[in-house]
């Protein structure tokens, strides 16, 4: 399962709608304080999170999972794609970032790459 954390209500939808038309199954999220206090940190086998969200960002996020021992590939996806963030997301674990708007087919690759075994543990380079 794909756990998918995005502020605007609009692109969780796509994402999960689209995720579900390819046979992978998802939860959306609206923050990055609910994907935590979810319990389900466990059951993700990839995550695809916005960056810059109201309250907590993508990066505080992507922090806390990994402290949390959550090891399951995070897929950064933001529309501020300046290298600094980049850099910054890639130091605390990303395995890759993906500039909005995207085409399915290169989000697809991505997540596909991510729930290969054979790459974890190699983020993929940046979009």
């Amino acid at each position: 399962m794909i756990g998918i954390v995005d502020d605007a209500e609009s692109v969780r939808l796509a994402l999960a709608n689209w995720l579900r038309s390819i046979g992978i199954a998802s939860r959306t999220f609206a923050s990055g304080p609910d994907l935590l206090g979810s319990g389900l940190l466990p059951l993700f086998s990839c995550l695809i999170m916005d960056q810059r969200m109201r309250g907590m960002t993508g990066l505080e996020t992507l922090r806390a999972i990994r402290q949390q021992g959550c090891e399951a590939p995070v897929i950064m996806i933001s529309a501020h794609n300046d290298l600094e963030t980049r850099q910054r997301a890639a130091a605390a674990g990303a395995f890759a970032f993906v500039d909005k708007p995207f085409a399915d087919f290169s989000l697809m690759e991505v997540v596909l790459d991510a729930l290969d075994p054979e790459c974890h543990g190699r983020p993929r380079p940046a979009q």
